[in-house]
């Protein structure tokens, strides 16, 4: 019974670091240099945010199962892209318009 306790925080527990890991990523290597320079490269999409999701979703305290849909909000990749792409939809009206030459 105690193992599977350690277990389930030793998954919990890195998950967790393996996201927040990418999502700072995220923030390194596109947001900083784009907000510094006007340029920089592209996010890893929703993985960070996936990864911490389900990080808070099987942790073993039930108050921070409530809090699992923070990472998708807090990730760039998932809530820039998300809203690009939605965006993208609606001003081209389902991606059929071509981009200006």
């Amino acid at each position: 019974m105690a193992h599977g306790i350690i277990y389930l925080w030793l998954i919990v527990g890195f998950l967790f670091l393996l996201g927040a890991y990418l999502i700072s990523m995220n923030y390194l290597h596109w947001i900083y240099p784009w907000l510094a320079r006007k340029k920089g490269s592209s996010p890893l999409p929703l993985i960070g945010g996936l990864f911490c999701y389900l990080a808070m979703r099987i942790f073993p305290i039930a108050g921070v199962r409530s809090w699992a849909w923070l990472p998708w909000i807090l990730d760039p990749g998932c809530a820039f892209l998300v809203g690009f792409f939605f965006y993208t939809a609606i001003v081209t009206r389902g991606f059929k318009a071509m981009p200006p030459k």
